[in-house]
C-alpha cells in the first residue's frame, strides 16, 4: 500500500474502512488492478488516493468481470466523464453494473433526464435513490426488476 502512495500514517483509514485488504493482498491480485487503474487514466501519483477512497477496488472485485465492464460501460454512454471518473469518484467501479448502475442509467434515460451524476448512482440504497428522483420506492423497485432482465419498457416514459 504504500508502494503505490498510500501515506503510512493513513494505513490504518484503509484497514479500517476495508479489512479484508490484509487477506486480499497478493502482489499478482495488486499489480492487476493497479495496472487496470492505470490502463484508465489514473496516474501514478493519483494511485495512492484511489486506494483511500475505496480500498475495496483492491479486494474481491475482479477487473474482467466488474472494474472493467463498468469502466467500459461508462465510456459508451459518458466518454467526457469516464475519464476523470476512477479518480474522482473510484467507489463507481466496485457497483454493479446490471443491478445498479444500469438501471439508473436507464431510468434517467427513459425520463429524458441528463446523465446520471455519479453522487446519485451511488445513492447507497434504493429508498434514497428513489426519493433523490421523486419515484415512489415500489415504482423504483419494479423498474430495476424490469432493467435486470433486459430493456424497460417504453411504458415507463409515462411516468
Amino acid at each position: 500500500l504504500l508502494s503505490v502512495g498510500v501515506p503510512e500514517d493513513q494505513l490504518g483509514q484503509v484497514v479500517e474502512k476495508f479489512p479484508h485488504v490484509l487477506g486480499s493482498y497478493t502482489t499478482e491480485n495488486m499489480k492487476c488492478k493497479l495496472d487496470f487503474l492505470r490502463s484508465v487514466g489514473v496516474r501514478e501519483d493519483q494511485l495512492g488516493k484511489v486506494v483511500l477512497r475505496c480500498p475495496q477496488l483492491l479486494g474481491s472485485y475482479k477487473v474482467d468481470t466488474n472494474m472493467a465492464p463498468t469502466f467500459r460501460f461508462y465510456e459508451k454512454v459518458a466518454p467526457e466523464k469516464a475519464l476523470n471518473s476512477p479518480i474522482s469518484s473510484p467507489n463507481i467501479l466496485a457497483l454493479s453494473l446490471k443491478n445498479r448502475i444500469k438501471p439508473r442509467y436507464w431510468f434517467y434515460k427513459v425520463k429524458g433526464l441528463p446523465f446520471l451524476p455519479i453522487s446519485t448512482m451511488m445513492s447507497p440504497k434504493d429508498k434514497d435513490f428513489a426519493a433523490k428522483v421523486g419515484v415512489p420506492l415500489e415504482k423504483w423497485i419494479d423498474f430495476q426488476r424490469e432493467c435486470v432482465s433486459g430493456d424497460p419498457g417504453p411504458e415507463y416514459s409515462k411516468w
